[in-house]
């Protein structure tokens, strides 16, 4: 499985799709519902990481590509949906941030009882977000980040909570529900670097951290989940999820000095949160989510991957 998926990924990384960025969201409902609504959206979607607890009370590192805005049309119907989001020109870009390659996609399903979402992630080329001068970035061209894999979720008592109606109306909202989850899955990162990920200001704080060029990480998380959205006047709404999971994982690391390997236990959370008009016709939100995981670095420092996402939408049903 880990070679499939990776040789897909190196496969489409080639391609040098660094103009036009490629998303699939599939997101499935098992109700009855068999109206079509197409919708449009635009947005960010981010993967980004930090680097925490450095020492000396060090402000945290946060990496980041430099990828253009997104836009995103799909349409749903009879209970499935399906969404293609492309990116914009990286010619728009600041070029003091340097260039990065990437590949992204994301496929999910959802209902009242289970969900899952799979993922593969690839970035290449970031720069160092938190510089001291606001035109100068610390560039990391040849910096590597790949994350992939498989989050389950279970619902408990629900009340007729449904997340893809929450994050896109995938189905109208029409009264306050809310659920329980069990969550849980598998993960996979690896961080490849050519040079130190701890600037020339912040070096010899934690030498291990300075000496570090790769980690690989397989984790197994589980954890518990909630979800709820309140609606106003039949219409407005207003909700959120969030979940709390326990992170194991099991770790290499490469330093210029040599490879080590151990196991570790974080805890790692994923948010999202929207509001927006639900009518029965016309619909339009905003929707925020995030998902945070939190992997051991040296010495009490921690590397946290951060996948955000923002996307303003409409949406029509006929």
């Amino acid at each position: 499985m880990t070679k499939i998926v990776k040789t897909m990924v190196n496969l489409l990384v080639n391609k040098k799709l660094n103009v036009f960025f490629i998303l699939l969201f599939c997101v499935c409902s098992s109700s009855a519902a068999t109206e079509i609504s197409p919708f449009f959206g635009l947005g960010n979607d981010v993967f980004s990481f930090r680097i925490e607890q450095l020492g000396n009370s060090t402000a945290a590192l946060e990496f980041e590509p430099n990828i253009p805005g997104l836009n995103r049309i799909g349409i749903s119907a009879y209970g499935l949906g399906l969404a293609i989001s492309t990116r914009a020109d990286v010619r728009t870009l600041d070029p003091n941030k340097g260039s990065s390659r990437f590949f992204d996609v994301q496929l999910g399903f959802n209902n009242l009882k289970w969900g899952i979402d799979l993922f593969v992630q690839d970035y290449t080329g970031f720069f160092l977000k938190n510089s001291n001068s606001p035109t100068f970035y610390d560039l990391h061209p040849n910096l590597k980040w790949t994350h992939y894999g498989l989050i389950g979720r279970y619902a408990m008592d629900n009340q007729g909570f449904l997340i893809s109606a929450l994050t896109t109306q995938s189905e109208q909202i029409k009264k306050s529900a809310g659920s329980y989850f069990i969550t849980g899955g598998f993960r996979y990162h690896s961080l490849d670097s050519d040079q130190s990920l701890i600037p020339v200001s912040a070096q010899n704080i934690n030498s291990e951290m300075d000496e570090l060029r790769k980690l690989k990480a397989s984790s197994l998380n589980l954890g518990l989940g909630a979800g709820k959205y309140w609606v106003h006047d039949s219409h407005f709404f207003a909700g959120g999820v969030f979940d709390l999971l326990g992170t194991f994982g099991l770790y290499s690391y490469e330093k210029t000095t040599g490879n080590s390997s151990n196991s570790y236990g974080t805890l790692s959370y994923h948010i999202k949160a929207a509001v927006g008009y639900s009518g029965q016709f016309f619909r339009s939100g905003l929707s925020l989510a995030q998902d945070v995981t939190t992997l051991q670095g040296f010495n009490s420092s921690f590397i946290k991957p951060v996948a955000t996402q923002l996307l303003l939408y409409i949406r029509v049903a006929f």
